[in-house]
């Protein structure tokens, strides 16, 4: 199993390289996502996408176990409409910027996140 470095950079290695992909090919994509696009291509890209992380999650786990299931697509979710808005609301931060967003969302609770601290007692 890598350390958390190792598995940060890994991460936001694959995810900069999908972000650069669909920045360079924006206009296309834009289109497809837009109003009058293709409403199956974001699922076809959630699909494909699916299959990327579990391919990953193999190499660096081991063999995948399916109960993952759902982690696997909280993960894609997040990912591909994290993409998705930053796409069709103008890409105006760096790939380098989202994947490093993205990325440190793994590591982070939704609370975390928001920049909420955790509660130490109910």
């Amino acid at each position: 199993m890598p350390s958390g470095s190792e598995l940060s950079a890994f991460l936001f290695k694959q995810i900069h390289e999908g972000i650069c992909f669909f920045q360079e090919n924006n206009q296309p994509i834009t289109l497809l996502l837009g109003k009058n696009g293709d409403p199956h291509f974001i699922k076809k890209v959630e699909a494909i996408y699916i299959n990327v992380i579990k391919e990953q999650v193999v190499e660096l786990v081991g063999d995948h176990e399916e109960g993952h299931h759902y982690e696997i697509l909280f993960l894609a979710h997040g990912v591909i409409s994290t993409v998705e808005e930053w796409l069709v609301t103008g890409a105006k931060e760096t790939p380098t910027e989202i994947a490093k967003l993205i990325v440190s969302s793994f590591f982070k609770t939704p609370i975390e996140m928001l920049g909420i601290k955790r509660p130490t007692a109910f």
